[in-house]
């Protein structure tokens, strides 16, 4: 079974191939998935951790002006609700 292949584009150099890496390969679907849900939630972890106030609209913020996947804005901002804490909203 061919393997999927899970490439990160950097938000900053996005015109430029050669900023792109690979993640990883996957057996499935679920697992590439998987490994593009864990490196967008580590990177929210890590900005909540810094600074553990921001909503869910400068978490997403955050996101698209730093390195990184460009993911579809509606499941950026679920993510990113999912992140934060209820009574930070």
């Amino acid at each position: 079974m061919a393997k999927i292949k899970v490439y990160v584009d950097d938000n900053f150099h996005y015109q430029h191939e050669d900023e792109r890496y690979l993640l990883g390969e996957s057996g499935t679907v679920e697992e590439a998935k998987a490994a593009s849900k864990k490196l967008v939630d580590d990177f929210l972890a890590n900005e909540l951790a810094a600074s553990p106030d921001q909503t869910a609209e400068q978490l997403y913020n955050q996101y698209v002006v730093r390195p990184g996947s460009i993911p579809d804005r509606a499941d950026c901002v679920a993510l990113c609700e999912a992140a934060v804490p209820r009574t930070l909203q």
